[in-house]
């Protein structure tokens, strides 16, 4: 009993560094989900003055992801910037 606990002990620990490494490549090659690539054309548009696609934008991503907290926020945010002051 005791040598099979090694044994699957040692065997664990040899796999770590392995995952880990795996782990690391995901995280740096992987494919923006269409939601994030949605939150960041309206950053964009936002940014370029273009306030109505911006909104229009963070709708879509909440469309995708109803618990976008940032999009949710910054489509509020950008609402009031549409309101002519006449």
């Amino acid at each position: 009993m005791k040598n099979t606990l090694l044994r699957l002990t040692l065997a664990l620990a040899a796999t770590q560094p392995l995952a880990s490494a795996q782990a690391q490549y995901l995280a740096d090659n992987r494919v923006p989900k269409p939601a994030e690539e949605l939150y960041r054309a309206g950053e964009r548009a936002y940014r370029g003055g273009d306030h109505a696609t911006a909104i229009l934008l963070f709708s879509q991503v909440l469309e995708l992801e109803p618990e976008h907290v940032n999009a949710f926020l910054n489509r509020g945010l950008r609402r009031p910037s549409l309101i002519s002051i006449a």
